[in-house]
């Protein structure tokens, strides 16, 4: 009898050292306030690396590369029983910075990812985000979720997504749900848009709620100095218990492209959670986290030559403020950046005077074609040097104040009240 005691009670122990076991093996957190020392927790692999002050680099400028980090250990996700399969609930938060480019919009991007292994080794660059390829895009087999943040126009010849956006893609990087990049404003709930490829931090907040189904993604920049309250996605993800096996790796994919479209992509700082009814990824302390990579853009400046080189390569809507976002019309942008290039000629005598700066706004006139020698067209060059002639005449001639008066007021009536 006695024995039989002892070994139920050795039993009992068993069991409850198991439950411990597999309790603890079914949560998962961690937190990085930078990563330098923690080379070990990271699996990296292409373009991936720590940078000597603590920031996860997942890839560089260098053209048509693909970065990957992934947390070192497998994240359990899945509850299973006898009814039903059940995605457990996580949540994760990051701050990432992309630095401008003085010369083009960078790309393409990267993604928070889900995946079955931590090796994407077959991955391809460029609009497959160093996470799928041709070959495998939309296959049931991938077993990927992923959260974009996309800088690039141009999956499937630009018919799935617009560049600098977020899309929720399921084995596939066509986005079943995207929404330009945005936050929405605490004070008056109006969303805010801003460009990924900035140079500041940016910070992300993902939650998922696994009894509901429900994901919410937040972002916004830093310096907004608060979470905001309304998320930018709030959607029920069904999809991702097809997704799902019982255990995942969780981490980022990145990659560039050709012709000048690449970008460096960093992580500054990254939390997560996963197990029990509520988890909540631990707050990133700003404070705490690796200084950012210099912003070259910023100190070479918005200057004439550039925006020249924009005008050669037929991008010249690059030069935008990125925080306009897309609050602006195409052909007026178009139109007062190419005047301000004349007002902004090497050659004083070449520049127009105010009464054909004008006419150009007004579209009473076209404006000549500039090339990248800063030289106007043959056939611009004559008709211009006419019209300047008489303009400039006109102007020293004239004291009469009623026509400028008056093109002012088309100005306004066409562009300023509309806010541009």
């Amino acid at each position: 009898m006695g024995r039989a005691k002892s070994m139920v009670s050795l039993l009992l122990v068993l069991f409850l050292v198991r439950a411990h076991v597999a309790t603890t093996e079914t949560t998962t957190e961690f937190i990085f306030h930078g990563f330098k020392g923690n080379q070990s927790e990271i699996h990296m692999q292409g373009d991936s690396t720590i940078t000597s002050n603590g920031l996860l680099r997942l890839t560089d400028r260098n053209s048509d590369v693909v970065g990957t980090a992934f947390y070192h250990k497998p994240v359990r996700l899945l509850d299973s029983n006898s009814t039903n399969t059940t995605v457990r609930s996580f949540s994760t938060s990051f701050i990432f910075i992309i630095p401008s480019s003085s010369t083009s919009n960078g790309g393409f991007g990267f993604t928070f990812t889900l995946s079955p292994t931590p090796n994407r080794t077959d991955a391809d660059p460029e609009q497959y985000m160093g996470l799928l390829n041709e070959r495998n895009d939309g296959n049931s087999s991938n077993h990927v979720f992923a959260v974009e943040f996309d800088t690039v126009q141009g999956f499937k010849d630009g018919t799935n997504r617009i560049g600098n956006h977020i899309g929720l893609n399921f084995n596939s990087l066509s986005s079943d749900v995207q929404e330009p990049v945005a936050y929405f404003n605490n004070n008056d709930s109006q969303k805010e848009e801003f460009q990924l490829v900035s140079g500041e931090p940016i910070q992300v907040f993902l939650d998922y709620h696994g009894p509901t189904k429900t994901l919410n993604l937040t972002v916004y920049p830093t310096r907004l100095g608060y979470k905001p309250r309304i998320p930018l996605i709030s959607r029920e993800v069904p999809k991702l218990s097809d997704i799902v096996v019982d255990e995942m790796f969780v981490g980022f994919t990145a990659a560039t492209g050709r012709h000048g479209q690449s970008s460096a992509h960093y992580v500054m700082g990254w939390s997560f959670a996963s197990g029990g009814e509520h988890p909540l990824a631990a707050m990133l302390d700003i404070s705490q986290l690796p200084p950012p990579p210099p912003n070259k853009a910023k100190k070479r400046g918005y200057n004439a030559d550039w925006v020249m080189e924009l005008q050669a390569s037929g991008e010249i809507l690059s030069a935008i403020d990125p925080r306009l976002g897309s609050g602006y019309d195409e052909g007026e942008a178009r139109l007062a950046l190419a005047v301000g290039l004349l007002c902004c000629h090497h050659k004083p005598e070449s520049r127009p005077p105010m009464r054909m700066v004008l006419r150009y706004l007004n579209r009473d006139e076209d404006v000549p074609e500039i090339h990248d020698n800063w030289g106007y067209s043959d056939s611009s060059r004559t008709d211009l040097g006419s019209k300047l002639v008489g303009y400039i005449s006109s102007d020293r001639a004239s004291s009469s104040h009623s026509h400028t008066s008056s093109s002012l007021t088309r100005i306004s009536s066409t562009s300023l009240i509309s806010g541009r």
